[in-house]
């Protein structure tokens, strides 16, 4: 682990605290060190706050602060948010099932991914994660069946128009979930991704390693039923590979998320209750045909260095993965500064470059390092669907989108 008086020293106070924080949860550093930097650095409670909250970890760093000798004030605002996160977790919880349910009477099979589900099965509680999306895994070939079923429920597609000008067998080659949203008051609204593939295909992810293995599902509870999960080893794999490449590692709640897994992976007790634990062979194995393309030690080394878990599933390290996960370190803590704030343009176009860059790194294959970045940016400014339902125009004006994607991209907050 990085000695957290080098964090503080390169990133605040505040961030040392949320990384110690974040320690004392997976039981890397204890709460005694933890209130001695309290006491040593007086971090400024609001900045911690905040930056919680865009690294999406306040669950975590919230409930290790509510036993710390954070001031009691704030430890009453901290206990407000995790109450607020607790409610609506259950309430996403809940209508996860009732879809399950509800589609299972189209006869298809959904299976909970991501979020809640995530935070049961490896956290062991549903309210350990900020989520705020239903995203569950079924079959490309079901999606049609959804449409009158969810229309029915009160659902909307989330992009009709994309889906209706690509026709079913383009759409699922070039989009990997179909959207629902409903449209309700506080806790009647809803948003439900139906993922068919892990990550986009903008990120060129081999097909092999970009689906799902749903050959052998697993019980478990996820709020008050039981529901069939992936298995927890195909689980993490889908994740790890999610982070890698969706999320462009900005956020701590990737690492925290990924070491919480790695520990739960490998300690003797399974959090759902299902059979058998897997070995730390059985994790590398998971994880081995993502690391024939990608770097994934740079991942879990990077992980090490901020939390101290992860060294574990490490094989063969080489010094340009060594190098690369301290570049991941600092682009992670670094990357907030600003982000929820307006952006100038030129700080938005530097995080872009910086989180294409980052992505690419990661690719074993030089030359599909310059492939994917070439693509990418080509990609990033080429008019969209939604381009198009933003600002309608006829016919003969439809070069103009090439001038108008790059505005709407321009005008941008890095946490869109």
């Amino acid at each position: 682990m990085l000695p957290i008086e080098k964090i503080i020293a390169d990133h605040g106070p505040s961030m040392g605290v949320i990384i110690q924080a974040c320690r004392v949860f997976l039981q890397t550093a204890t709460q005694q060190e933890l209130d001695t930097l309290i006491e040593k650095v007086n971090p400024n409670w609001q900045e911690v706050a905040l930056l919680s909250k865009v690294h999406r970890i306040r669950p975590v760093v919230f409930r290790v602060l509510m036993t710390s000798i954070a001031p009691a004030a704030r430890k009453e605002q901290f206990k407000k948010v995790l109450q607020l996160n607790t409610i609506q977790n259950f309430t996403i919880a809940t209508e996860t099932e009732r879809l399950i349910d509800l589609l299972a009477t189209a006869g298809i099979s959904a299976i909970p991914y991501k979020g809640v589900a995530y935070s049961k099965q490896f956290y062991g509680d549903i309210s350990m994660r900020e989520s705020s999306d239903i995203d569950l895994v079924i079959k490309a070939d079901d999606l049609p069946k959804t449409f009158a079923l969810f229309a029915k429920d009160g659902y909307q597609q989330f992009n009709p128009g994309l889906y209706k000008a690509l026709g079913q067998e383009q759409y699922v080659v070039l989009e990997k979930d179909l959207s629902y949203d409903k449209i309700g008051n506080g806790a009647d609204r809803f948003h439900v991704e139906l993922h068919y593939k892990i990550t986009h295909p903008r990120f060129g992810a081999p097909d092999r390693i970009n689906q799902f293995d749903l050959s052998s599902t697993v019980a478990s509870e996820l709020n008050s039923g039981l529901a069939q999960f992936l298995t927890r080893p195909e689980h993490f794999r889908a994740i790890t590979l999610h982070h890698l490449l969706h999320d462009g590692l900005e956020y701590l709640k990737i690492f925290v998320d990924l070491a919480v897994g790695v520990t739960s992976l490998t300690k003797s007790v399974d959090t759902d209750n299902s059979t058998s634990t897997a070995s730390v062979s059985d994790l590398q194995t998971a994880l081995s045909s993502l690391a024939t393309t990608y770097h994934t030690n740079a991942l879990f080394l990077a992980m090490d260095k901020l939390v101290g878990v992860g060294s574990i599933v490490v094989q063969q390290k080489s010094k340009e993965e060594e190098n690369l996960s301290s570049k991941i370190v600092v682009f992670n803590l670094d990357s907030t500064v600003g982000r929820y704030k307006r952006h100038r343009v030129l700080s938005l176009l530097n995080h872009y470059k910086r989180s294409i860059s980052n992505r690419a790194a990661l690719l074993r294959d030089e030359k599909e390092r310059k492939r994917f970045q070439k693509k990418y940016w080509i990609n990033l400014f080429m008019p969209q669907q939604a381009d198009e339902e933003a600002i309608p125009l006829p016919q003969f004006l439809r070069p103009f989108y090439f001038i108008i994607r790059p505005i709407r991209i321009l005008l941008r907050k890095k946490s869109d």
